[in-house]
C-alpha cells in the first residue's frame, strides 16, 4: 500500500512538474517577437502535454497506444522483420560470393602455400558460376623443388539439365519466402484485429466496473439513508423492529456488493495497462469516474457480402499458403527428373622456380563434363510428391471449411448485434418502469401504507435494471466490433469512424433539437 501511494504521488509530482515547464515554454514564446507563431507553437504544446494525465484515455486513443507500444504489437514488428530477413538471405542466394583462397603454414617436410581470391554466384537459371585467381608454393627442407611456383587463372561453369533447368525451379526458395512474409503480414492483420476486440473489451470491462462502483456506492448511500429512516420511525412507534432488521440487511448487502466491484475494478484496471504495457498511474478510479461507456455505431459497407471472403484476414492467408503448397509441388514433381549437370572448365595455367616466371601463363587446360548428381532410387522423390499432394487435399478441404463458416460468423454477428440492441432497449423501459415502481414505493412508505419491504424490493430492482443497461451498452460495442471483424474490415480507421459517426449524430440532433 505504501508502494502504492508513493507511485501515486510519483505520478502527481511528475504531472505537476510537466504543467510547471509548460507554462515556463509558454511565457517564454509569448515574450517573442512573432505573436503569431507563438500561437501555433502553444496549440502545439497543448496537445504534446495535455492537461490531465492521469485520466484515462479515450477508446480509440488507448486502442492506438496498445497497436503502437503494446507488448503483444511489439512482438507482431519482430516476427515480420525476422520476415524480411528471411528474404533478405534469400536474395543473397544469386549474389556474387568473394571467398579468399590462403593456405599458410610451417611443416618439417613438404609444405605449400597458397593465396588468391574466387568468385562464386548462383544463377537463377540453374547455373553456377566460379572464377578466381591463385598462387601456390611448394617447399622442401631437405631439397630443392623444381616447378615449385604456380599461378593460374580459371573459369569453372555447371549448368544444371532436366530438374534443375529454368529459373522457376531455382528461384522457388526465394518465391516460398516472399509467399511466408506475405502470409504473416495477413496474419499479423489477423491478431491486429484480435488485439483490437480484446483492447476494447478490456476497455469496456474497466469503464463498466467503475460505473458498476459508482452505482453501487449510491445504493449503499441509499440503504443506509433507508437505515437512518427506519431506525427513525421505529424509535417514534410508527414501524416495527423488523423493518429496521431488513434495512440494515439491505445495507451490508450493499456494503460487500460495492467491496466485490471495487475488486473487479482493480482488475480490469491492471489488465487493461498490462495490454498497453504501462503500470496504472492511478492507486484508485476516483478520475476516472467521468468517463462514460462511449457508444458505437457500426459501420456496414454496403457491398460487405460480394467482399466478405477477400476481406477475410484467414481466407487471404489461406489462398496464399496453397499457392505456396503448388510451389512445393512443382519442385516435387521436377525432382522426380534425373538431376545431371554439364560442367565447363577453362584455365590459364603457368609454373616456374619463381612467381615472375610462372607469371607468363602460358600453358592453357580444359574440360566438358557431364555428370550424373542424383541416385537411381527416387523413393524420397515420390513421397515429398505424396506428401505435397496430401497437404493439397487438405488446403481444399479448409478452403472449403471456410467458404461456409465465414458467412455463418457474419450473419450471427448480425443477430447478436440485434439481439445486444434488443436487450438494451428493454433494459431502458425495465429502469423507467423501477423508476416509478420505487417512487410509488417510497410514497406509500411514507404515508404509512406498508412497511419497508416493498421499498427494499424497488431499490433493488432500480439498481439492477440501472446495471443491466450499463453492462448492455458494454455489450452492444462489444458486438459492433466483433461484427467488423467477422466483416474482416476492422481496423483502428473504422473504430474512429465508428465512435465520430455517434458524436455526430449527437451533433446533429442536439442543432435540429
Amino acid at each position: 500500500m505504501m508502494r502504492g501511494r508513493e507511485a501515486g504521488g510519483g505520478t502527481r509530482r511528475s504531472t505537476a512538474f510537466a504543467q510547471h515547464r509548460l507554462w515556463f515554454i509558454v511565457r517564454l514564446i509569448l515574450a517573442g517577437p512573432r505573436p503569431w507563431a507563438a500561437c501555433c507553437c502553444l496549440i502545439i504544446l497543448l496537445y504534446l502535454f495535455p492537461a490531465s494525465a492521469g485520466e484515462l484515455p479515450e477508446l480509440v486513443d488507448y486502442v492506438r497506444q496498445v497497436l503502437q507500444n503494446g507488448p503483444a504489437a511489439r512482438g507482431l514488428a519482430d516476427e515480420l522483420m525476422l520476415s524480411r530477413f528471411d528474404i533478405a538471405e534469400k536474395d543473397h542466394l544469386f549474389d556474387v560470393k568473394w571467398v579468399p583462397l590462403a593456405n599458410f603454414g610451417a611443416s618439417s617436410g613438404t609444405g605449400d602455400q597458397r593465396l588468391g581470391m574466387e568468385a562464386r554466384q548462383e544463377m537463377s537459371g540453374g547455373a553456377s558460376v566460379a572464377t578466381g585467381f591463385t598462387m601456390s608454393r611448394l617447399y622442401q627442407d631437405a631439397y630443392v623443388l623444381n616447378d615449385s611456383h604456380n599461378m593460374r587463372g580459371y573459369v569453372r561453369v555447371s549448368q544444371g539439365l532436366f530438374r534443375r533447368w529454368g529459373e522457376k525451379y531455382n528461384t522457388i526458395l526465394r518465391e516460398k519466402s516472399v509467399m511466408q512474409d506475405r502470409r504473416k503480414r495477413v496474419l499479423a492483420e489477423k491478431k491486429r484485429q484480435d488485439l483490437i476486440v480484446s483492447s476494447v473489451q478490456k476497455y469496456l470491462d474497466l469503464l463498466l466496473t467503475t460505473q458498476v462502483s459508482a452505482t453501487n456506492k449510491q445504493a449503499l448511500e441509499r440503504a443506509q439513508r433507508n437505515l437512518e429512516v427506519a431506525r427513525s420511525r421505529q424509535a417514534a412507534g410508527l414501524v416495527s423492529k423488523m423493518d429496521v432488521y431488513r434495512a440494515e440487511l439491505a445495507a451490508i448487502h450493499a456494503e460487500d456488493n460495492l467491496r466485490e466491484q471495487e475488486r473487479r475494478r482493480r482488475q480490469a484496471e491492471a489488465a487493461l495497462y498490462e495490454e498497453m504495457g504501462a503500470e496504472p498511474p492511478l492507486e484508485d478510479g476516483a478520475e476516472m469516474g467521468g468517463n462514460r461507456i462511449p457508444p458505437l455505431s457500426p459501420i456496414i459497407p454496403e457491398d460487405w457480402q460480394q467482399h466478405l471472403l477477400n476481406n477475410r484476414p484467414e481466407w487471404i492467408a489461406l489462398q496464399l499458403e496453397r499457392e505456396e503448397a503448388q510451389l512445393d509441388q512443382f519442385r516435387a514433381r521436377r525432382n522426380l527428373q534425373p538431376d545431371v549437370a554439364v560442367s565447363l572448365y577453362a584455365e590459364q595455367k603457368g609454373s616456374g622456380d619463381s612467381f615472375s616466371s610462372a607469371g607468363t601463363l602460358d600453358e592453357t587446360n580444359w574440360a566438358v563434363q557431364l555428370e550424373m548428381r542424383s541416385p537411381l532410387d527416387n523413393l524420397v522423390e515420390k513421397n515429398d510428391l505424396s506428401r505435397t499432394n496430401i497437404a493439397l487435399g487438405r488446403l481444399r478441404r479448409e478452403e472449403e471449411r471456410l467458404r461456409r463458416l465465414i458467412p455463418r460468423e457474419a450473419r450471427e454477428g448480425f443477430d447478436e448485434l440485434q439481439a445486444e440492441e434488443s436487450r438494451r432497449r428493454l433494459g431502458q423501459a425495465r429502469q423507467e418502469h423501477a423508476d416509478q415502481a420505487l417512487d410509488l414505493a417510497r410514497v406509500r412508505y411514507e404515508r404509512g401504507l406498508g412497511d419497508n419491504t416493498e421499498l427494499l424490493h424497488a431499490e433493488e430492482s432500480r439498481v439492477t435494471a440501472e446495471l443491466d443497461i450499463l453492462r448492455s451498452s458494454a455489450a452492444y460495442n462489444l458486438a459492433a466490433v466483433k461484427l467488423a471483424r467477422a466483416l474482416g474490415v476492422l481496423d483502428l480507421a473504422w473504430l474512429s469512424q465508428a465512435a465520430a459517426e455517434v458524436k455526430g449524430e449527437g451533433r446533429r440532433v442536439k442543432r435540429e433539437g
